[in-house]
This record gives structure tokens, sequence and C-alpha cells, in this order.
């Protein structure tokens, strides 16, 4: 039942129903007429930012300068180079959830602990890469973007690891970050609490 209200919703080709007043008529048309003129400039942008083929493969040339060291994933990267895979204009940052131990960190409370200092296989990190999530908090993006130290050297090696932060929660599920703290909630998932600086106020 849910899909053809869905396809219903993003039709842009579906008409105007005759039977909504005048007033509803021109709110149809002026969110519609919004809708195109928001995707042509989207087409725009896109086609602005597109890296064309190279005419020269001497070294300094643009495919040699992009082949080694364009990252369109890479967080902290300018905006106009990153990947257009959605059109957000926030900073985000994706963090592995990982929870501290005197052994060092482990994917869960109890579970085994993450050698830092090795290769990751793929099994191990499709295991890091669902204990990830994305967040657009400006203050704990920039904090996180900060430090280096965030993503681990090995796994700047591997493209399935290299754009991860590190963020390790302690027993209770919380971890602080700068002024701000966040907690893993068994219900709620990732949540933001209040930071140091609005518990001083």
């Amino acid at each position: 039942d849910i899909e053809p209200l869905i396809e219903a919703v993003y039709d842009e080709d579906r008409a105007c129903p005759n039977d909504l007043s005048p007033e509803w008529q021109a709110e149809w048309k002026a969110t519609l007429d919004k809708l195109r003129a928001e995707r042509v400039k989207a087409e725009q942008e896109a086609e602005g930012k597109l890296i064309k083929p190279p005419q020269s493969e001497h070294e300094g040339s643009l495919n040699a300068t992009c082949s080694a060291d364009l990252d369109e994933d890479a967080p902290d990267l300018h905006r106009a180079f990153q990947a257009l895979t959605r059109r957000e204009t926030r900073p985000s940052v994706s963090i592995a959830c990982l929870f501290a131990s005197p052994e060092g960190p482990r994917l869960s409370a109890d579970g085994a602990v993450v050698d830092l200092t090795r290769e990751a296989d793929h099994r191990l990190s499709e295991a890091i890469i669902r204990r990830s999530v994305s967040i657009s908090h400006f203050g704990i993006v920039r904090e996180l973007l900060a430090d280096e130290d965030r993503v681990p050297k090995m796994w700047r090696k591997n493209s399935l690891l290299r754009s991860l932060r590190k963020v390790e929660f302690n027993a209770a599920g919380e971890c602080a970050i700068g002024d701000f703290r966040l907690k893993l909630d068994s219900a709620l998932g990732l949540c933001f609490l209040s930071s140091q600086a609005d518990e001083d106020l």
C-alpha cells in the first residue's frame, strides 16, 4: 500500500487534480516549478564538478594529480570536489563506534579486541563498517576532522575504512569529543548529549 503513495509523491508528470481549490492549484504549480528549478541547478552543479578526461598524461597533469591524491569520499576534501552521491550542504563525517578496554578497542562491550596496528582483512573491515554511522553535528564534526589520530594508520591504506574516524565509548556507552558528549542507546541509537559548555551555563 505504501509504494503507490511514494510513487505518487515523486511523480513530477502527475497532473494537478481538477477538484482542488484555486489556492491549492497555485501552490501545486509553485512547488512543482521550484522542484524543477532545483533539479536544473543540481544538474548544472554536477556538470561543473565533473572531472573531464585530461589531454595529457605527463607528470603534474590533472589525470596524474587526481588519480594519486583525490579522494572524492574524504570528508575534509573541499566540497567542490566531493562526490555528489547526495546533495548535503552540511559537513558530515562517518565514525566507527568502538568500545574502550584495557586490552584495546572492541567491536562491542564484550566483543573481540581490534588490533589497530594490523591491516584489517575483509571480514574485520565489514564488521567495523557495521559499527559505523554518519553524523553532521557541526561542533562534533569539526573536532573529529581536526584530530588526525582518529584515523588509524592501517585504516588509511584500506579503501573501506580510510574515511572512518574511530570513536571509543566507555562501559556506559558514553564518549566525550571536545566539549560534546555522545551516547550509544540500545533503543535510540547514537544520541547527542548536551555539551560541557551548555552544562556550565
